[in-house]
């Protein structure tokens, strides 16, 4: 490659830094996918590259590298729904809706098993409040560190200790080391949910964006409802444990083989013999005329990274200039109330399915498949009107949706089911919308680190969601309100954020002001 075009006229590759010890200072190609690069001059026919999306474009939305690696990494999404959603089951609070009778059927819960009576009933709602408070940890560290070292290591930790805490938790003998054990659970679940977005989200071109959020999406929900039949035909909370953690060790394991580390990540922390070795494994499976060129695009992009590296000298990423730049902080606040907002009414809708229906395991699956409209729209209109509008509009129409149950005559109740489906779908839809939103608006540099602080304060919406239910003591609709205001408030402020539809990931700070501008 460029050990090739260090005799053509066209090339001039210089070193202006001391070459890595034991190498040949003449061997060009060793230069310039070292760690080592400081400077080349670029003298070619070939555009300036500056950006990991413009290698992606090249390579093409229906590259069946990048395809498989998409949908592959999506499963991720259905492993790390179970162990989130399996409180439902797992924890029986005893308590039976719309006074239809409770049919135990020698199931067995942490309720019975460790014989918690109704003095110690409180102590199973702790098992979720521990996930939970494990789950904003992990939201936080997780992130950050793939950040340092990299989404692949992190996601397969993470699956792999997920899997292992999960059949500690299933053989525990008491509550406190099930409660711990749930505490793991829910600080390995961000580096799946969480990094597994960031890392595909990474690895695809713009035009495929749309297309992940369909699949992510799906797979989510798919995730959500296996746990109703799971739960059906387990009746053991251990075996339901165990049925729902144990595959994510299985994905682990699968993940090593094919799962790649994020393009993006690689170009950025300049292991260009990594990326260079990640292109060529996608232009196996490219079958363009124009895929010659790729090499001389990546040297022109690792010219460029290396330049931008040490004229800023990984200023970026530094706090100093984080705090100063105020429109960073803007959109990071919008967002951070997005996310919140968002997973407070998501949640808080989730715990009032079970009170439109009898059977706890149909009001469930039903909960779950409302979403999958939602997730085939947003791919679509993400991509035929914008981030900005989607996300606006179906915060308002959740808003709308919600409010608008006051207003509905006893006479005419049956509208009240319609409009919480509306509602449902539009919530399902704006939080699946604003992943494609924030990672679009954060650079490469703190992406996972600003999508990880989102995802942590958001999960104070989920903790405080079940209390709105107190609301109800002054009117049973109030709730619906409650959420209708806040999913309103942040439609409002979301016409506060830039569009970013057709443009390329910002890399650094520097890359968000140009854009902005």
């Amino acid at each position: 490659m460029c050990s090739q075009l260090c005799g053509n006229s066209h090339w001039q590759c210089c070193m202006m830094s001391t070459p890595a010890q034991g190498s040949n200072p003449n061997d060009c190609s060793q230069r310039l996918a070292g760690e080592d690069i400081e400077l080349l001059v670029y003298d070619s026919g070939v555009d300036t590259v500056e950006n990991a999306d413009e290698i992606l474009a090249h390579l093409g939305a229906r590259n069946k590298y990048i395809l498989l690696v998409t949908i592959t990494m999506s499963f991720a999404w259905a492993i790390g729904a179970m162990p989130i959603m399996c409180s439902a089951f797992i924890v029986d609070n005893g308590e039976c809706v719309n006074n239809i009778e409770c049919e135990q059927e020698n199931r067995t819960s942490i309720v019975s098993d460790f014989g918690l009576t109704d003095k110690h009933r409180y102590m199973a709602d702790w098992t979720t409040s521990a996930f939970m408070f494990g789950n904003m940890l992990g939201a936080s560290a997780l992130t950050r560190i793939s950040d340092r070292i990299g989404r692949r290591p992190v996601l397969l930790f993470s699956l792999m200790t997920l899997s292992v805490t999960g059949a500690s938790s299933a053989l525990a003998d008491s509550i406190h080391v099930f409660t711990f054990g749930r505490f793991l659970q829910g600080l390995c679940s961000p580096g799946i949910c969480l990094v597994v977005w960031v890392l595909g989200y990474e690895c695809i071109p713009m035009s495929l964006r749309g297309f992940a959020t369909l699949i992510y999406g799906t797979m989510w929900v798919i995730g959500y409802c296996a746990l109703a039949p799971m739960a059906y035909f387990l009746t053991s909370w251990r075996t339901l444990l165990l049925a729902s953690t144990l595959p994510a060790g299985i994905t682990g394991i699968f993940f090593f083989f094919v799962v790649p580390e994020s393009l993006h990540f690689l170009v950025v922390n300049r292991r260009n013999a990594d990326a260079m070795r990640w292109v060529k494994r996608a232009k196996k499976y490219s079958h363009s005329e124009s895929d010659g060129n790729l090499d001389k695009m990546m040297e022109a992009l690792f010219i460029s990274t290396a330049k931008r590296h040490d004229t800023v000298q990984s200023k970026s990423s530094s706090g100093n200039e984080l705090l100063a730049n105020k429109i960073f902080i803007l959109y990071t606040l919008v967002l951070i109330f997005l996310w919140t907002s968002d997973t407070f009414v998501y949640f808080g809708l989730s715990i009032y399915t079970t009170r439109i229906a009898g059977n706890k395991y149909w009001n469930y699956a039903l909960s779950g498949l409302v979403e999958v409209p939602a997730y085939l729209f947003a791919p679509y209109a993400l991509d035929k009107f914008g981030r900005k509008p989607i996300v606006a509009w179906t915060h308002f129409l959740a808003g709308f949706s919600l409010i608008g149950l006051i207003f509905i005559p006893n006479e005419k109740e049956w509208m009240t089911t319609p409009l919480w489906l509306m509602g449902k779908f539009a919530i399902s839809c704006s939080f699946m919308c604003i992943f494609v939103y924030g990672s679009e608006i954060f650079p490469t540099t703190i992406r996972n680190v600003c999508i990880g602080l989102c995802s942590v304060i958001a999960r104070v919406g989920g903790i405080v969601a079940p209390y709105v239910k107190l609301l109800e003591s002054i009117s049973p609709l109030l709730p619906m309100v409650f959420f209708g205001a806040v999913s309103m408030a942040a439609g409002v402020l979301t016409l506060l954020l830039p569009e970013t539809k057709d443009r390329a990931l910002p890399s650094s700070l520097s890359d968000l002001r140009e854009q902005c501008k």
